[in-house]
């Protein structure tokens, strides 16, 4: 096989060509640790609230709930949210209208300051205006909320009941198999009085 280079050109050949110089490496390493550390801070000043509320409904607190056909078909639910991010926070109002749904009031010491971990309970009242208008897919509580840098709403996801197919005793892991909606459950209970 014939060279096609001969061995006083390959001498002649600068074996650094191309290579940035250290100091462009070094500064490019510099940069980049630089970009990781920045990242991963704002991603935990996210995480903290300072930005961005971090409320959200406390699965293990005790709930309420009831629902009455006469003399208007009116539902309540308690919702027991919680503080998760490191900052205070101030609520200062919950709950709105919705399809076959009138927000009738607010069970609450409004407005509260939560600390950190700290939790409030309220309730809010609906009257059902049109049973079958009533939304049967998830349908959080608004909770505004008041920042240092103004208001939010952050949407307080409320779980499952079990429905009206449901057995009398059931055991289940996972997601309930006959967990319907908050509000259509109660609004059904409203609208369809059982015996």
């Amino acid at each position: 096989m014939a060279r096609l280079v001969s061995d006083e050109v390959w001498q002649q050949l600068d074996p650094n060509a191309g290579r940035l110089p250290r100091r462009t490496t070094n500064r490019m390493r510099y940069l980049g640790v630089v970009a990781v550390i920045a990242a991963v801070g704002i991603g935990a000043v996210w995480r903290t609230g300072v930005f961005e509320p971090r409320l959200e409904h406390n699965r293990h607190a005790g709930r309420w709930a009831s629902a009455s056909p006469v003399p208007e078909r009116t539902i309540e639910r308690s919702v027991t949210v919680i503080n998760r991010g490191w900052v205070p926070l101030t609520i200062v109002g919950a709950g709105r209208d919705g399809p076959g749904l009138e927000l009738t009031g607010v069970q609450a010491a409004f407005p509260v300051t939560l600390g950190r971990g700290e939790e409030v309970e309220f309730a809010v009242a609906y009257r059902v205006t049109d049973c079958a208008a009533v939304p049967r897919e998830p349908w959080p509580v608004p909770v505004r909320v008041r920042m240092w840098y103004g208001e939010r709403t952050v949407e307080v996801e409320l779980p499952t009941e079990s429905g009206p197919d449901a057995p009398d005793a059931y055991q289940y892991t996972g997601p309930d198999p006959y967990g319907v909606e908050w509000q259509w459950w109660l609004a059904d209970l409203a609208c369809n009085p059982r015996p």
